[in-house]
């Protein structure tokens, strides 16, 4: 959890110089860097615990059981391989998503298949929703332009005399 904590402290940072500079009255420069495979192994890590204690379910009701979770998540988790491609960590945007400057929801995703199961975990921190997707039956990510995967994330916001970066790498 430290290095999560790290990532979650970084965008909580973040959210505190916007607002710093909503008004146009604060003048500041800022650059943030987080690890996207740090906020992903934690993603995994909750999903895996979520499931493990019985609390995922499916639109049905029906309660997803551990032997449905997959060996390349517990791998991932551990380090020992990444998450096989297209499965893991996205950034999710959409039209007329509003910037919200706090806050935090965690939720799951349901797959696109047709069916009722369960696709991945949703994370919303503050400005940003990051979705891990832990199975391949979940194929609107591929497909859309609002989901990105890619190698680095980069935020810039100039607002006047302010500047605020961010950069989430993998």
């Amino acid at each position: 959890m430290l290095r999560a904590g790290l990532v979650f402290s970084t965008i909580e940072a973040l959210v505190k110089d916007l607002a710093r500079i909503a008004d146009g009255e604060t003048t500041l420069e800022s650059f943030r860097i987080s690890s996207g495979l740090d906020i992903e192994r934690w993603m995994i890590k909750v999903y895996c615990g979520l499931v493990a204690a019985g609390k995922i379910r499916s639109s049905s009701g029906q309660v997803l059981q551990r032997s449905a979770l997959p060996s390349y998540l517990l791998d991932a988790l551990l380090g020992n391989c990444p998450l096989p491609s297209p499965l893991g960590l996205y950034q999710h945007t959409f039209v007329g998503q509003t910037l919200k400057l706090g806050g935090l929801s965690i939720g799951t995703i349901k797959l696109t298949d047709g069916s009722n199961g369960v696709g991945g975990l949703m994370l919303s921190l503050g400005p940003m929703n990051f979705v891990l997707i832990t199975s391949t039956a979940f194929g609107q990510a591929f497909k859309e332009p609002s989901w990105y995967r890619h190698q680095t994330l980069v935020w810039n916001v100039k607002q006047r005399n302010s500047r605020l970066a961010y950069l989430l790498t993998y």
